[in-house]
């Protein structure tokens, strides 16, 4: 699940070079970049994206817009067992649910979700246990179709 000693040194040798640096991993499965955090300013996860990758493209260079959310829950390490939204010691590098958006219309709970994001991402440890648990949960309740739920989950962990 980890990255090929070669590619996080290539990750890292690149990244130091350049003013802005997106990691963008193409992969079927989550692959654990904690040790690369610190070094890149965002990362992007291409699920499968096909032969063509101009879906990828658009959206990278902003001909389209971005959007996207996290399936499922993106692990620290590959030593850990990814854990399920709810399970005691839920503590995920990204919860389920995480993810951003650009252009376009954004509700309040985008908006909540998004600021919630920003204020709890630490570049060398992602995201705290509350905060993790927070995000999916409110995704779940929002899944079920419980928008104010959703939206009171965010709120309560914005003001934590």
């Amino acid at each position: 699940m980890s990255l090929q000693p070669r590619d996080a040194e290539i990750v890292e040798k690149v990244c130091a070079e350049i003013k802005t640096c997106v990691v963008l991993i193409v992969s079927g499965r989550p692959q654990v970049i904690t040790e690369q955090l610190g070094s890149i300013d965002a990362l992007v996860a291409s699920w499968l994206p096909g032969t063509e990758g101009d879906g990828v493209a658009d959206v990278l260079f902003g001909d389209r817009r971005f959007t996207g959310k996290l399936p499922l829950s993106w692990p620290r390490s590959a030593d850990d067992p990814v854990t399920n939204v709810g399970d005691k010691n839920y503590d995920p590098l990204f919860p389920f649910g995480w993810g951003l958006s650009t252009g376009g219309q954004k509700s309040t709970l985008d908006h909540h979700r998004l600021d919630l994001q920003e204020a709890v991402l630490d570049p060398t440890h992602g995201v705290p246990p509350q905060a993790a648990q927070a995000i999916a949960k409110s995704d779940v309740a929002l899944l079920e179709g419980k928008k104010a739920q959703a939206l009171r989950l965010l709120k309560e962990a914005s003001e934590d």
